[in-house]
């Protein structure tokens, strides 16, 4: 019954949320580009932070409020398998992997408060250039990828945490891995988006900057996205085509592998 009750609430209030995004006349592009990277961390993070923490849907009230944003996952039964949670066995790697995800976190916060305060203290002086932004021009976003990354791999054992005892479960839904390869790839295109304003603004000076450093990951070349094998048309009906593709290829094959491995 609580479950049901649950999957009522989390409708209504998708609903209204998207009636409030419908209502609310937003003012700039800039603000477009911050509500959308609002919305889509929490649409990583809170049901990512309730299924490692192993909130369930039916702890009320930490599941009603950490999980709506998945809530219509659970209305259908061709997607309900994605917000079901999984009991993995707790041991030696699972212990690893959240030592890793602690750090992720740990250095993901520091990277993106950091970044925006180098921002804060620069941004009047022209474009920022120094300090995180000449190891990759959107340090900001990379803080938020590696803390959520950091978010997927902590699990919270069942019983007797920080120390569990053998025969403990941590648990898992799958839809994590698909939220946080959705955040990503939003991240990319509101740092995309960004990058176009930068270059009416700053002209020359943000082309040679892009030519110098590396977009989001420091690993990969500056000008990785002209290697692409995959050209995305610039502007108009067919980007919103070629884009919506993509992602949504690469959302359907991640849940055909996943669906493969339960």
């Amino acid at each position: 019954m609580i479950y049901y009750s649950f999957r009522c609430d989390t409708l209504i209030n998708t609903l209204n949320l998207i009636k409030v995004i419908l209502v609310v006349r937003i003012p700039s592009r800039n603000s477009h580009r911050k509500i959308a990277a609002a919305i889509t961390l929490l649409f990583q993070s809170f049901p990512t932070f309730a299924s490692a923490m192993h909130f369930s849907f039916m702890f009320f009230p930490l599941g009603a409020i950490f999980f709506w944003p998945w809530g219509p996952f659970g209305l259908f039964s061709a997607t309900e398998w994605l917000v079901e949670s999984y009991p993995l066995h707790y041991g030696r790697l699972w212990a690893v992997l959240g030592s890793i995800g602690i750090a992720l976190i740990a250095v993901g916060i520091a990277m993106f408060l950091a970044a925006y305060l180098q921002y804060l203290s620069r941004r009047k002086a022209g474009l920022v250039k120094t300090g995180l932004y000449s190891v990759v021009r959107h340090p900001q976003y990379l803080g938020i990828i590696l803390a959520t990354f950091g978010l997927f791999l902590f699990r919270r054992p069942t019983s007797a945490w920080p120390l569990p005892l053998p025969g403990t479960f941590v648990h898992w839904m799958p839809m994590e891995i698909i939220a946080w390869l959705t955040l990503v790839f939003l991240y990319a295109l509101l740092a995309n988006s960004e990058e176009k304003y930068l270059q009416r603004k700053h002209g020359r000076d943000f082309l040679s900057y892009k030519r110098e450093v590396p977009f989001i990951l420091p690993i990969l070349p500056p000008n990785v996205s002209e290697r692409l094998p995959i050209k995305v048309p610039t502007s108009g009906f067919g980007r919103v085509i070629s884009l919506l593709s993509i992602y949504l290829s690469m959302v359907i094959i991640t849940a055909i592998i996943l669906k493969s491995l339960l």
